[in-house]
């Protein structure tokens, strides 16, 4: 399930195409399907992501350049070479 909390993005689930969200919608992705959250504005775009069952938030953690942040810590970007 994903919450978007601010800015403004293009959502796919599934099939479904490219769709538009912004801060107060919600979206369902079920298990196993193929999805992808793209920021289409200059804000951040700020999500909540629940995982139920649990266990498929960890995956993220064994990619080669997966970092995590304390938090509160807002993250620096840079811009990539």
């Amino acid at each position: 399930m994903l919450y978007f909390i601010d800015g403004e993005g293009v959502q796919t689930v599934g099939d479904s195409g490219e769709f538009p969200v912004t801060a107060g919608d919600f979206v369902y992705v079920p298990r196993g399907t193929l999805h992808s959250t793209f920021n289409t504005g200059w804000r951040q775009l700020r999500v909540v992501a629940v995982y139920t069952p649990g266990g498929a938030e960890q995956a993220p953690r064994e990619l080669r350049d997966f970092t995590a942040l304390t938090p509160g810590v807002q993250p620096v970007w840079e811009r990539a070479r």
